[in-house]
């Protein structure tokens, strides 16, 4: 549908992100891409969800809180498998 720039302040400072504007039922509300992770040198885990960046001469965490993360039910489908299709290689 389009385009928009916002600020969104994460932790202490403000960065100016794209957001595209879609008609889709997504399993995120939100989803914050590489361009802007990229120009602000910022390091993400989605494993311990939080960010880590610079900003001067201090190191910036922002952690994820269960409460904030934003996430839907996902519309993907699965096949299920028999008990005996489940062994593999990797032991």
């Amino acid at each position: 549908m389009g385009e928009i720039e916002l600020p969104v302040q994460i932790g202490p400072c403000v960065f100016q992100i794209t957001f595209q504007v879609m008609d889709i039922l997504p399993a995120y509300s939100c989803l914050l891409g590489r361009p802007w992770i990229h120009s602000a040198g910022v390091v993400p885990s989605t494993l311990h969800q939080k960010l880590k960046y610079i900003m001067g001469d201090k190191l910036i965490i922002v952690s994820g809180e269960e409460d904030l993360l934003v996430n839907g039910p996902s519309s993907t489908r699965y096949i299920e498998a028999a008990e005996e299709a489940l062994e593999t290689a990797f032991q």
